[in-house]
């Protein structure tokens, strides 16, 4: 059933240890996290516990920005959901090449996130004394499929989903191919860039291109129609790159977040506008390339061209604060 790769094997993780396979909603975030952790020398405990760890906070911190109050037993289903998947990462994080200590410190925030600590901020019982602790596989199982019935409580009405398969697949790779494109521009711009001397932090410069990031995946998702729900995933793979952000899954979540909630500021427009820009004018370079025609004058880093908007520079280190 399984083959050899770590895709394959981190797969299995999931499955012998959680129970938890990986559903067809959530592929494209769990191959691009096994690609990203195959680039960093990530095992497959590593890729399994932070994918697991992406999930849970998600159900803390919803994507979607919603006022939606989750009733008790909702509530009661995420918490155990947490507790009982945060023992089973206490039993094997051993087996991880990423360090305990970084995976401890994550697991804390979303157990403190979602109101599940004592008052000294220590887990309930979560990571106390994980080797002895157990928990019997069709338990998990069965609390593995009432979380499923909660992340897919919006899949109802959506009863071609089988047919549209295909076509939602070549969306996601487009996506992906897109970022992949954008960031990889602005990774080669970053290591040509001296190093910052300005007056903003480098959190707020890695805000200024997480918001232009935003901005760039959404000018591709309307070239292909492609809603939040399909955008939302691959933006906040993005936000894990280590080598352009180096944010943890937390933090990353955090940054998420606080992009969301600005969105709407008319300075954070002009930015997430000038990702979108500089998007466009990406993909017509790298049609000039292709077809010998590119200007020698053409900016090959045209996301860069925001930090020359003072006006906008004043606001974001104004608005924009180091949270970590």
């Amino acid at each position: 059933m399984f083959g050899f790769g770590l895709k394959s094997k981190t797969e299995k993780v999931l499955l012998d240890h959680f129970s938890y396979p990986v559903s067809n909603l959530k592929r494209h975030v769990f191959n691009a996290l096994v690609k990203q952790g195959k680039s960093m020398g990530q095992n497959e405990y590593s890729i399994a516990i932070y994918y697991m760890m992406i999930n849970m906070n998600t159900l803390v911190e919803p994507w979607d920005d919603s006022e939606y109050e989750n009733s008790e037993s909702e509530q009661k289903e995420i918490n155990d959901f947490i507790e009982r998947n945060g023992r089973i990462i206490g039993q094997i994080m051993h087996l991880a090449n990423s360090p305990e200590s970084d995976i401890e410190e994550m697991l804390l925030e979303i157990i403190v996130k979602s109101g599940m600590a004592n008052p000294d901020n220590r887990p309930v019982e979560v990571m106390e004394n994980p080797k002895d602790s157990s928990k019997d596989s069709k338990e998990v199982a069965e609390e593995s499929e009432e979380i499923e019935k909660i992340e897919e409580s919006d899949e109802d009405d959506d009863e071609n989903l089988d047919v549209q398969d295909g076509e939602d697949d070549k969306g996601m790779e487009f996506l992906r191919k897109m970022a992949d494109l954008y960031v990889g521009n602005l990774k080669i711009f970053i290591s040509l860039a001296p190093k910052n001397t300005g007056t903003l932090s480098d959190y707020q410069i890695k805000f200024i291109f997480a918001l232009q990031l935003l901005g760039a995946i959404d000018y591709c998702g309307q070239l292909r129609n492609l809603g939040e729900d399909k955008c939302s995933p691959i933006y906040l793979v993005k936000l894990l790159d280590k080598e352009l952000f180096d944010w943890n899954p937390s933090e990353a979540g955090f940054v998420f977040h606080a992009v969301i909630d600005v969105q709407e500021e008319q300075w954070a427009q002009k930015i997430i506008i000038s990702g979108g820009e500089s998007m466009a004018e990406i993909l017509d370079n790298s049609v000039s390339l292709a077809n010998n025609t590119m200007d020698e004058n053409v900016d090959l880093f045209p996301m860069t061209k925001i930090f020359d908007d003072n006006e906008a520079m004043k606001l974001v280190a104004k608005n924009v604060q180091p949270p970590f």
